[in-house]
């Protein structure tokens, strides 16, 4: 089983840093 905390906190990462990188 995947641990669905690190799964979560990666797509944060990635969102945040998209909307970061597009700002």
């Amino acid at each position: 089983a995947h641990d669905s905390t690190l799964v979560v906190m990666d797509w944060y990462q990635d969102r945040v840093l998209d909307r970061q990188t597009s700002f």
